[in-house]
């Protein structure tokens, strides 16, 4: 296995292949401008009481959106964050948990997790990956766990109230084929008894189910029918449907869990890297990391987003 540094560049590489045409640098309304010529945002999710958090890949800081609000204030900036990619707000817990990796080639932050306060963003516990890794994703169960995917090919799990990570599956579907690749990438639980997870290489949609006692059951693939094109986030929409962002098409699909049929409900987004839903709407990250990784050239097109969007059929 290579090491963590080789292990992330490559993985985040992954991220910005095949990206999709630009959009006009102007922005519709109700879009919410990002700050910063660097910012390449990553993830957002989004709390109990309508409060946006987005994390930033460029710089690692987290920005807060106040509920009704358009613009981006400070909410936490680490040292020990360089780059920010899975944002998850745990209400419950009244905390955000941020997914921290860090591409430098000398004296790299080992992958982490970092646990912040949700009033004050102080910070108030971290959670270190066993390198090498790329801490992507986050999800919660109705238990309070947190469930962390690595790129690498695997799942950790932080059990409510525990202190550290323990590995929660290494199934091989969770990996790429190809050697040092990008594998799982979002993650989602399902409301129920499962928890669902991308990989990005593979365009597949995996499903693991959680045993009775907490443990991994086997990833078993959800045929979703286009086949997905470069799957990220994914995100419960309801009891039936996820939402998948596909980086690449830079679009957002529907998909049905029973059937695994996929619909369009977003679509001409430049590099999209998270979703949530906010009521009948979409905010979908705009992360033109192909700039940043230099896959794309020029420079990207300002302000950095969080893109709104009706969903399609709604």
């Amino acid at each position: 296995m290579t090491s963590y540094i080789q292990c992330a560049a490559v993985a985040v590489a992954a991220l910005a292949l095949g990206a999709c045409a630009a959009e006009d640098s102007a922005h519709p309304a109700g879009d919410l401008a990002l700050p910063g010529a660097t910012f390449y945002p990553e993830s957002l999710d989004r709390a109990a009481d309508g409060s946006l958090y987005v994390g930033s890949f460029g710089t690692g800081e987290i920005v807060r959106f106040a509920p009704g609000s358009s613009t981006a204030e400070d909410f936490a900036t680490s040292p020990d964050i360089r780059q920010a990619a899975g944002v998850l707000v745990d209400n419950n817990a009244a905390s955000l948990y941020v997914c921290a990796n860090d591409r430098s080639t000398t004296a790299p932050l080992p992958p982490t997790v970092h646990r912040f306060d949700l009033a004050s963003g102080v910070p108030s516990a971290s959670y270190p990956l066993p390198a090498p890794a790329f801490c992507n994703d986050l999800t919660r169960d109705g238990d309070g766990n947190i469930y962390v995917s690595d790129s690498t090919g695997k799942v950790y799990r932080l059990p409510r109230g525990g202190s550290a990570l323990a590995l929660w599956s290494a199934d091989p579907l969770l990996a790429s084929s190809a050697p040092n690749g990008f594998g799982a990438n979002g993650i989602a639980w399902d409301g129920a008894r499962t928890i669902y997870v991308s990989n990005f290489d593979e365009n597949r949609l995996l499903r693991i189910a959680i045993g009775a006692d907490g443990s991994a059951g086997r990833a078993e693939e959800l045929p979703v029918a286009p086949t997905l094109n470069g799957p990220d986030a994914v995100r419960r929409l309801d009891d039936r449907h996820l939402l998948v962002v596909q980086q690449p098409a830079g679009s957002v699909v529907r998909v049905d869990t029973a059937t695994g049929a996929a619909t369009v409900a977003a679509s001409g987004i430049d590099m999209p890297t998270s979703v949530v839903a906010a009521g009948g709407d979409l905010l979908v990250t705009e992360g033109q990391l192909g700039h940043l990784l230099g896959t794309v050239s020029g420079p990207p097109h300002l302000p950095f987003a969080v893109r709104r969007f009706p969903i399609i059929g709604e």
